[in-house]
């Protein structure tokens, strides 16, 4: 809320990408909620990334790999100014010769999501890795 004066109430909606794409149905409503939750940014964040990225490649050091009993695995690959959290699925998984060493340089493909119950960004890895030269 806004207060102008005595008495002078507005309310502002902030027209921005969320918005646009709430009121497409990204969000399977009719109109947007003037406050969102946490929730519901990450529902859309989720659905706009899946929606709008190929299966993409990217390059970088892998860092913290670990398998758990399931067989998924989980890493992050980073470089010298950002990082990425990573799942490698039981399936694609089983086709690793090996582990990777901590800070090995790859080149992993896969699909950009977000994992909604840890609200943080990820990427879901959808094969082996392809252990390339790369220049980080």
């Amino acid at each position: 809320l806004h207060s102008g004066g005595a008495g002078d109430h507005r309310r502002f909606v902030n027209h921005d990408l969320f918005f646009q794409a709430a009121n497409t149905g990204a969000l399977g409503r009719d109109r947007v909620p003037e406050v969102w939750s946490v929730s519901q940014v990450n529902a859309l964040a989720r659905k706009l990334l899946e929606g709008s990225l190929p299966l993409i490649w990217v390059a970088g050091e892998v860092s913290g790999f670990k398998r758990y009993a399931a067989g998924h695995c989980f890493f992050t690959l980073k470089d010298k100014e950002a990082q990425l959290s990573c799942v490698m699925w039981r399936e694609a998984a089983r086709s690793l010769p090996a582990e990777p060493p901590e800070g090995m340089a790859v080149h992993s493909l896969g699909y950009l999501s977000i994992y909604e119950a840890a609200r943080r960004a990820a990427r879901r890895h959808g094969g082996p890795f392809s252990r390339v030269p790369v220049d980080l």
